[in-house]
């Protein structure tokens, strides 16, 4: 069974955007839950809650490189091309 979702850098962008916007709106606190099931398909939703339930995969993925460029470019820090 595949679990990998596969997104373009313009989806990953526009997320990026809606992220910081709904951040903004709600004085710096942005419900991931709502934002995931607002912005997501059903499927990867679930995917993505289901992998946030697992703490062994959760800190595989944030200490990969993919996940330090994700919060420099988050978090203002990266290169926002």
């Amino acid at each position: 069974m595949d679990n990998e979702t596969k997104m373009t850098n313009e989806q990953i962008n526009e997320l990026f955007r809606k992220a910081k916007e709904k951040e903004k709106e709600k004085g710096g606190v942005l419900n991931v839950s709502s934002f995931i099931d607002e912005n997501l398909s059903p499927d990867d939703a679930q995917k993505l809650k289901n992998a946030m339930k697992d703490p062994k995969l959760i800190k595989s993925i944030l200490s990969s490189p993919q996940a330090q460029k994700f919060f420099e470019k988050f978090s203002g820090k990266g290169n926002e091309k």
